[in-house]
């Protein structure tokens, strides 16, 4: 183990390209401690499996949980003050750990059964396909980027339909998501934060044991 000061995780030259940084710290600090930013890095995959797979020792809710409440890096922004909400208190999957964590994976597996899946397949696959049809279509001007036009709205889109959300409200949601990703490494201005996000994506509430559309 050892400390590495100088380096930013966050830093926009290091979210760009970040495989060269975490190629030097997989080789030369493999387990680290990132003073100005008050976290550990830890970046081969033996090790990386190893912490994901122990939460009695490695915490989530004090890991990415306090990543996304502002209680860690350099220019950290209190989510109390933006949201008007203390995440900390919000059950999030990434940012929980067991018992809770396994209760709510739980509550998420009925929505995702291989036979709800199967019948969803067909529209996943069309949706995926428009998705890449134009990730080809802006890398053949120099614009393609496989996780801004492809990893990152594919999911939003299958959760925000699972939810019962328009498509229209759908595209609204990307943009939070996008700014509330944003948020957690310093990237947004407070001023200019989601302040009234909740008002921005209305979200059917569903009659309990209601199936999710596409899922019966």
């Amino acid at each position: 183990m050892s400390t590495v000061t100088g380096f930013d995780p966050f830093a926009a030259e290091v979210i760009d390209d970040p495989y060269p940084h975490y190629r030097r710290l997989r080789d030369e600090a493999p387990v680290c401690w990132i003073e100005e930013d008050d976290l550990w890095m830890v970046t081969r995959y033996d090790d990386v499996a190893a912490v994901l797979h122990d939460p009695a020792t490695f915490s989530s809710a004090d890991g990415m949980g306090a990543l996304m409440s502002g209680r860690v890096g350099r220019r950290r922004i209190d989510a109390r003050g933006l949201f008007g909400l203390d995440m900390r208190e919000l059950r999030v999957l990434i940012a929980t750990d067991p018992p809770n964590h396994t209760r709510l994976r739980r509550l998420l597996s009925r929505a995702f059964t291989p036979r709800a899946i199967a019948e969803l397949e067909p529209h996943l696959r069309q949706v995926c396909a428009e998705l890449v049809d134009d990730l080809l279509t802006a890398t053949a001007s120099g614009t393609g980027d496989l996780v801004a036009q492809l990893a990152f709205p594919f999911p939003v889109i299958v959760i925000a339909e699972l939810l019962g959300i328009p498509p229209r409200a759908a595209r609204r949601l990307q943009a939070m998501v996008r700014r509330t990703r944003r948020r957690t490494v310093g990237q947004l201005e407070p001023r200019r934060g989601p302040a009234n996000a909740g008002r921005d994506v209305h979200v059917p509430r569903r009659r309990r044991g209601a199936s999710p559309p596409g899922a019966r």
